[in-house]
């Protein structure tokens, strides 16, 4: 079986995914207000994930499997029959969970009210990402819905991949900014070397917001930021494999073996080639393993 049909099957159960359960992999999540222990309030500002944090120790594990598979013919097989809905999500969750609580932590430190949706639905991104047009176009119709029944005025959004989404590709009649225009001023005192994503370096002009802790640079930083290995990871695992490894050791040369970064794609693939990464709201989330 040719890499194209591999490609194209892969995109197929993407799609039936959606359709079950309006996410890529056709899972129920966690939502933002089970993860944080609490319930939507009537804020017409709130939290959004898009899911992102939450969909990650899932690719992570199936990206673990993956790599077990050397030849084409057993990942399309390996496509055709796995239940992702069954997936043992890893130890490496809380890594992605700690990011929620750190942003939900950063703005009350902040003095910012915010409400979180009860039924958050997904960004879309993997599906903009992967030029699915058409089921973007669906996806944006069931966000603008939520956001209607829910008079959701203004978004504050932690992924790259939300904020680019809602508001660069979606026609939506709200405010959308991301988090870190909102906490610039809060600091930590964390130490690790600084990895900018590209959508917020680059597309969205993200970049001192992001140093609100001790920010070791390396040498491609900024906006000359250099890629994770996302988002092709489910399409081309193993090329995703070694940008990721490429990217993380550049980053440890600069003197400190501990990665932080601000995307949940990226932190998914720096985990993946095993480096110790973090998510930079992580240091606000109060969890013991956050040092």
């Amino acid at each position: 079986m040719t890499s194209v049909k591999i490609e194209l099957q892969a995109l197929r159960i993407i799609e039936k995914n959606f359709y079950r359960s309006g996410n890529p992999l056709g899972i129920k999540t966690k939502s933002p207000a089970e993860i944080l222990g609490i319930s939507r309030n009537e804020c017409r500002t709130i939290l959004y994930t898009g899911q992102s944090y939450q969909l990650m120790p899932y690719v992570l594990r199936i990206l673990s499997i993956i790599d077990k598979f050397g030849k084409l013919e057993k990942l399309a097989n390996l496509f055709s029959n796995l239940n992702f809905s069954k997936l043992i999500i890893p130890k490496m969750e809380n890594r992605f969970y700690s990011a929620i609580r750190g942003a939900a932590n950063a703005l009350k430190n902040a003095k910012i009210d915010f409400g979180v949706l009860l039924n958050e639905p997904y960004d879309g991104s993997l599906y903009y990402d992967l030029g699915m047009d058409h089921i973007v176009d669906e996806n944006e119709k069931i966000i603008r819905s939520e956001f209607e029944k829910n008079k959701v005025e203004r978004i504050i959004t932690i992924s790259p991949h939300s904020c680019y989404m809602l508001k660069k590709v979606y026609s939506l009649d709200v405010e959308v900014i991301h988090i870190y225009e909102l906490i610039s001023n809060i600091k930590c005192n964390k130490k690790a070397v600084i990895h900018d994503p590209c959508i917020l370096a680059r597309k969205l002009g993200i970049v001192t917001q992001l140093r609100i802790f001790n920010a070791v640079e390396p040498e491609n930083t900024g906006k000359n930021t250099l890629c994770c290995g996302g988002p092709i990871e489910i399409l081309f695992p193993q090329l995703s494999l070694q940008i990721a490894k490429s990217r993380g050791n550049e980053l440890i040369s600069a003197g400190l073996n501990k990665i932080a970064t601000a995307c949940p794609v990226c932190l998914m693939n720096f985990l993946r080639a095993g480096f110790d990464a973090r998510d930079i709201l992580s240091f606000f989330s109060g969890d013991a393993n956050e040092d």
